[in-house]
């Protein structure tokens, strides 16, 4: 898919979201980290799978404070190839949306 087609948003659900046991154990500042790396992914594809270029996508935080916090956000995601990480349930909606708008053409 080019560029020019890619959506620029994704659905947000917020009861799968306040449902998620990994979440609730999250601090509010995880959390909002990981909204933040979630927004990442969906822009780009994937995330580094390395913590300390992780960081860098979090420049509001210095990345001592980030790499406390990490352990409690990575399990979100996971390995995709290519020293990258991604959240799979992001990526399900990705595919969904793809073949939606294939059919659509």
């Amino acid at each position: 898919m080019a560029d020019k087609d890619k959506a620029p948003a994704y659905q947000w659900y917020p009861k799968d979201y306040d449902t998620d046991e990994t979440v609730k154990l999250m601090t509010y500042e995880q959390e909002g980290v990981y909204r933040r790396l979630l927004d990442h992914q969906w822009l780009e594809g994937s995330i580094p799978a390395d913590p300390t270029q992780i960081a860098g996508l979090v420049p509001k935080m210095a990345r001592a404070r980030f790499l406390k916090l990490w352990s409690g956000i990575s399990v979100k995601f996971k390995p995709v190839g290519g020293g990258r990480l991604a959240n799979g349930r992001l990526e399900r909606q990705r595919r969904d949306f793809d073949e939606f708008v294939t059919e659509q053409s």
